[in-house]
């Protein structure tokens, strides 16, 4: 296991998995900014490019931790699309991001509007791609079976516990998530009898 912010710490993973449009990659950014403010130096890799090509990305997650290693990384977040077909992503402890589809979808489609694409070949790409695909691989991986955190994430801004095991991740990565996934603070509430 590793020891954050010791010299000789061995480079940890954490895997971030999720529907299309679960805000994988703004999760990803949130928990290495959290480590970053713990102390603990984080990296993000990840892969959409060639992101069926899972002997490469081995590859690429193993140089990545290579490297890490060198630079004194103490952990590395593995997001992507089917983040558990990568064999290296899959040995590592896994966070799902849950969301409503109806959530996911609107995601979707801003983002994928953001990139230039009409509405009829988004939904074309929703429905003949992004769906589909999810399905098959949730059938095939269980990646909700596999998660050592289940996230619901519909909410970026409260991201919420909705199932967590103990004594899968160090300590100090314990602590960041108690931190980052921290219900918010409650309002104070008007008695108007006063």
């Amino acid at each position: 296991m590793t020891v954050f912010g010791s010299r000789d710490a061995i480079v940890a993973q954490v895997a971030i998995d999720g529907l299309d449009g679960s805000g994988k990659s703004r999760f990803a950014d949130a928990l290495a900014r959290a480590c970053a403010g713990q102390g603990i130096p984080a990296t993000v890799v990840r892969y959409y490019q060639g992101y069926y090509d899972f002997a490469a990305v081995d590859r690429r997650l193993a140089e990545a931790a290579d490297s890490q290693e060198r630079a004194g990384a103490a952990l590395i977040i593995v997001e992507g699309v089917f983040v558990l077909r990568s064999r290296v992503a899959a040995s590592a402890p896994l966070v799902l991001l849950e969301v409503d589809r109806g959530v996911a979808l609107a995601r979707i489609r801003a983002r994928d509007a953001a990139a230039g694409r009409g509405n009829d070949e988004i939904d074309r790409r929703i429905q003949r791609r992004y769906l589909p695909a999810q399905d098959r691989y949730r059938a095939a991986f269980d990646p909700v079976r596999r998660a050592a955190l289940v996230v619901d994430n519909s909410d970026w801004a409260a991201p919420r516990v909705v199932r967590r095991s103990t004594g899968t991740f160090p300590e100090a990565l314990e602590r960041v998530f108690d931190q980052l996934l921290a219900p918010p603070p409650a309002r104070p509430t008007f008695d108007s009898t006063r």
